[in-house]
């Protein structure tokens, strides 16, 4: 007998339309009502793209998401809650991206519930449409020096 459900998100919970069928939808609203078992949506998705689909279900149970680099529930007010976060050190950002861009790759940031990337690509439009979520566009090189100071001020 289970007595807890991980579910990702993209090609699992979702149709290839980006939404959840009739019957994924009744099945999760019975074990988690009936069975009282919690279901756990995990997802390299941000949290402001998990959270429609997290409403839709009526979950209560804490997400995943960021591949594991974020853990966070909803509180009484609706709020997010952060239960666990993992970063990155802002220096290695200015490498990181570096790379990326000696070598083509789409490249996009995440601080919680805020999308970054330093350009709108084909790749991440796609993302924009899949997540149904707006990416912010800006200078990445002066973000990564603004997290530096935040951390070391």
């Amino acid at each position: 007998m289970y007595k807890i459900i991980f579910i990702d998100i993209d090609g699992t919970l979702l149709t290839s339309e980006h939404k959840i069928s009739e019957g994924t939808l009744s099945s999760i609203q019975r074990i988690t009502k009936k069975n009282k078992n919690p279901v756990i949506l995990t997802t390299a998705r941000p949290p402001q793209a998990v959270e429609k689909i997290y409403t839709e279900l009526k979950l209560t149970a804490p997400v995943i998401s960021f591949n594991g680099a974020l853990i966070w529930n909803k509180n009484s007010c609706s709020h997010l809650s952060v239960l666990y976060s993992s970063c990155i050190n802002a220096g290695y950002l200015g490498i990181i991206n570096k790379i990326a861009s000696q070598n083509n790759i789409s490249i996009s940031y995440y601080e919680t519930k805020k999308w970054l990337a330093k350009s709108l690509d084909r790749w991440i439009k796609q993302e924009e449409k899949i997540t149904d979520t707006a990416v912010t566009v800006l200078d990445t090189q002066l973000q990564f020096k603004n997290w530096a100071k935040e951390k070391n001020g």
